[in-house]
């Protein structure tokens, strides 16, 4: 209850609209790993703005408000996968843009942390600093997910 009174007003603060997004990938059952080696090469993603009026302050009407959502996005992942449509399956309602992801975009990205983690693992003590981070950062997340409240 707190948490999502915090997250409501937190929004209602920094801005007047919420989006709401379905994140697809072109194909059920594709990992990361299988769409980053260009397996599974689209990406569909749906945005839908909503007013910040119309989510409701109250917890219960709330509650039915964001069910009602839940129920929308699922109709709409069952029309993308299984519509007898083909008008309609593997498409979102409304019309849809390409985004083309230029070098020039990921070339400073791909610089900056290469030369930050090649010179790391050139050296045997980057290395060392490299697997502890890894490991120590592990256990330290997986702790701090399922002791914290």
């Amino acid at each position: 209850m707190a948490a999502r009174a915090f997250v409501v007003k937190s929004i209602k603060a920094a801005k007047t609209w919420c989006f709401r997004s379905e994140l697809l990938h072109g194909i059920v059952d594709r990992s990361a790993n299988e769409f980053l080696c260009k397996e599974c090469p689209r990406v569909h993603i749906h945005f839908e703005r909503v007013d910040m009026k119309e989510i409701p302050p109250e917890s219960v009407i709330f509650r039915r408000w964001l069910h009602k959502r839940f129920e929308i996005k699922d109709q709409m992942l069952t029309t993308f996968y299984e519509s007898e449509d083909p008008d309609k399956k593997g498409k979102f309602p409304g019309e849809g843009q390409r985004s083309h992801l230029s070098i020039t975009k990921t070339l400073p990205s791909l610089l900056f942390l290469g030369g930050l983690t090649l010179p790391m693992l050139l050296t045997e003590s980057g290395r060392k600093l490299y697997v502890r981070t890894w490991v120590y950062g592990t256990l330290l997340g997986w702790l701090w997910v399922n002791v914290s409240p």
